[in-house]
């Protein structure tokens, strides 16, 4: 029999994960448009239009639905299901909605970094990208009265030097989306890194040296984000069919199952499909259930 991976002879890790993503994306949005209003990219008309309170809340609707609705609904089948999950705040939507966040830790969920107002991190100078990552530390180590372990970034792009500041913050671990990426920006010339090159957690390395860092894996397979907003009308039993079998894939193999839900499409029927996964994966023997510090930890000390 294959050696297991996970803690006491566990078959699988289950790691259940939650985007927060209130209206910090769209308030990004309005400030992009300010910016580039300021620096003669977009007509001032246009501008000033789509900076309108109806626009702004018409646009903002979809983010408040997660507070509201969708993260109260995905708490209670976490409770009923007597499971932990890490839900990834930005600093912003930390701020409008306090109570929620006291909520989720409330029932002993985790809750992680995920930038400050869904800033794209590879766009901001070494200045700025530091002074948003304290703004969004602080800001949520003040409401949780401890400080966040992990680390989600917004959008999904960012460059090796945020490890070195998540690292000097005291993060440990990294549970990002999309690409780690260095390109030509401002006449910089940058690499590119893949972060979907594995299926089990790694300790990160920069500069070809291993950092006390661990990469949570992430798959699009996995996230609902792809799923039902560029595909809105895809059903729920077509993403609970996909991820079951994807969980009968990796449970054979032993393996890390990552799954990443988008708080503002959690409404009913997702939910509900959600909770016949669950129900499903609690069928199988030996699953460890777990939140993604209590993976990085066990990780980290795998290492020693």
């Amino acid at each position: 029999m294959e050696e297991s991976m996970w803690p006491d002879g566990a078959k699988c890790c289950v790691n259940l994960t939650f985007n927060f993503d209130a209206e910090s994306v769209e308030m990004s949005t309005i400030e992009k448009i300010r910016a580039q209003e300021e620096g003669g990219l977009i007509d001032k008309s246009l501008a000033a239009a789509m900076r309108s309170p109806r626009y702004i809340l018409g646009l903002a609707s979809e983010g408040s639905y997660g507070p509201r609705r969708g993260i109260p609904r995905l708490l209670k089948v976490l409770k009923k299901h007597d499971i932990k999950g890490t839900f990834f705040v930005g600093g912003w939507d930390a701020s409008k909605y306090p109570e929620t966040v006291e909520a989720i830790i409330e029932d002993g969920n985790e809750v992680a970094a995920r930038g400050y107002m869904n800033e794209r991190f590879d766009e901001l100078d070494a200045d700025e990208e530091d002074k948003k990552l304290e703004l969004a530390h602080n800001t949520l180590s003040d409401l949780l009265g401890v400080s966040p372990k992990g680390w989600r970034t917004p959008i999904g792009f960012m460059l090796p030097r945020t490890y070195k500041k998540l690292l000097e913050m005291g993060y440990i671990y990294d549970a990002s989306f999309n690409l780690l990426i260095e390109h030509t920006y401002h006449g910089i010339e940058r690499k590119l890194y893949s972060t979907y090159n594995d299926d089990i957690p790694y300790i990160v390395e920069i500069d070809g040296k291993e950092i006390k860092l661990v990469r949570l894996p992430f798959s699009w397979i996995l996230c609902d984000w792809d799923l039902y907003d560029r595909s809105r009308m895809c059903s729920p039993s077509y993403v609970y069919d996909l991820w079951r079998e994807e969980i009968d894939a990796i449970y054979e193999s032993g393996g890390f199952y990552g799954l990443c839900v988008t708080c503002r499409y959690a409404r009913a029927t997702r939910v509900k499909a959600l909770e016949k996964l669950i129900r499903y994966i609690k069928g199988l023997k030996g699953i460890w259930w777990a939140k993604s510090i209590d993976v990085a930890e066990w990780w980290l000390k795998k290492q020693e």
